[in-house]
């Protein structure tokens, strides 16, 4: 297939482009034209297919501007169909977001549940309004992910690790002023149980590097360490080394630890800017999922050859009522200007939140957070956990 995009041609395999549904919905009414998705970010363009079976892109261009091309892309046919004050309300606008859809013989990743302990969560650190009694008891999921074709399997995040006397100093304090926790059954055992041995495990991915998702690696003793970008320097600068943090400096075997770089960050997909498509078919992609910590990864998998998703969402909300816009994000600033909040850039956690929010809007997408309390009360026990998977939602 062969998209023109702005004032070039390109080849092209996954067709979304996002543009705002006001702007254009009677043009694509009068053109019969198939409408693939709407938003205002990352791109300010929208794909249509023409009947002809040619794809035909709206673009803002630099200016704000919107015109419309058609043909096969080398000569484009440019005209205005809306401007910048519509782009201004784009926000305003009933918006959805579409996901690459599925190529003959579409490879998609078995996805299922892990039970990784429970965490306290007092929820006036991360949600605003909350009262200071509010107290969610909540997982610490992980998950198994296995490719639907290859069988190469796959672990994400490891939650919460039995042994809390082995965490710095910072994580004990932590834990007992704020994060009482538990830990009825590890992800090595919830493994074991399911019929898998955590030595067979070849690859953990790691959402980020707080206590409550890096477990206990010496119970996966063949598997390499996928971490974010940035995950590198917070370990240099953990605990013992730098006495005050909350990260162990041996949290991954080093000889074993692969850290991603922005490079591999190439890919958008849907809403998001930067990610990176694991196996390269489009099954599985690991977002940047910028905010809450350096490094901090979600994931975005394939649940079925028929465009049904999961979004893996960590540590981007600790509510799903955030996620929802339900609720703010707490925060306070002190008297000298600076921001305190859980997560590390709040603005970007934010902004994150956003992108993540607008997968809610896609009949066949499931967002699940690390923390989420209502799912959990709700699936645990039952099949969506390992060895059973989570069923793709139609």
């Amino acid at each position: 297939m062969e998209v023109a995009y702005g004032h070039q041609s390109q080849g092209a395999q996954d067709p979304f482009v996002i543009a705002s549904r006001l702007m254009v919905q009677r043009f694509v009414r009068a053109n019969r034209l198939n409408f693939y998705a709407v938003d205002w970010f990352p791109f300010h363009g929208l794909l249509m297919e023409q009947p002809n079976g040619i794809w035909t892109v709206y673009d803002t261009g630099v200016s704000g501007e919107m015109y419309a091309f058609s043909g096969a892309g080398h000569s484009p046919n440019w005209r205005e169909i809306g401007g910048s004050a519509g782009l201004d309300n784009m926000a305003q606008t009933d918006i959805t977001i579409a996901l690459p859809i599925a190529k003959p013989g579409q490879a998609y990743m078995h996805v299922s549940a892990l039970e990784a302990g429970i965490i306290h969560i007092p929820l006036h650190l991360f949600m605003a309004d909350a009262a200071p009694t509010e107290i969610s008891v909540c997982p610490s999921l992980a998950f198994s992910l296995r490719h639907s074709t290859s069988n190469s399997h796959l672990v994400f995040d490891l939650g919460l690790r039995r042994d809390m006397e082995s965490h710095p100093p910072a994580v004990k304090a932590v834990i007992e002023k704020w994060y009482p926790v538990s830990v009825p059954q590890s992800v090595d055992e919830s493994l074991k149980k399911g019929g898998l041995d955590p030595a067979d495990v070849k690859t953990i991915i790691l959402s980020h590097l707080h206590f409550d998702h890096t477990g206990d690696a010496a119970s996966f003793p063949n598997a390499t360490f996928v971490l974010g970008e940035g995950s590198a320097e917070l370990i240099g600068n953990g605990f013992p080394s730098n006495p005050k943090s909350q990260i162990l400096q041996s949290v991954v075997p080093a000889e074993r630890t692969r850290f991603l770089t922005a490079a591999e960050f190439n890919t958008s997909m849907g809403p998001f800017p930067r990610a990176y498509d694991y196996f390269g078919d489009g099954s599985l992609y690991l977002v940047d999922a910028i905010g809450h910590l350096a490094g901090h990864i979600n994931v975005l998998a394939r649940t079925s050859a028929d465009d049904s998703w999961i979004y893996l969402a960590g540590d981007t909300a600790h509510d799903v009522r955030i996620l929802t816009g339900e609720r703010g994000m707490a925060f306070t600033v002190d008297p000298t200007g600076h921001i305190h909040c859980a997560h590390a850039h709040k603005d970007d956690a934010i902004e994150h939140i956003r992108r993540v929010g607008t997968l809610l809007k896609i009949p066949k997408v499931h967002v699940l957070l690390a923390h989420e309390k209502e799912w959990y009360e709700k699936n645990k026990g039952g099949d969506a956990f390992f060895p059973g998977t989570i069923p793709p939602k139609l």
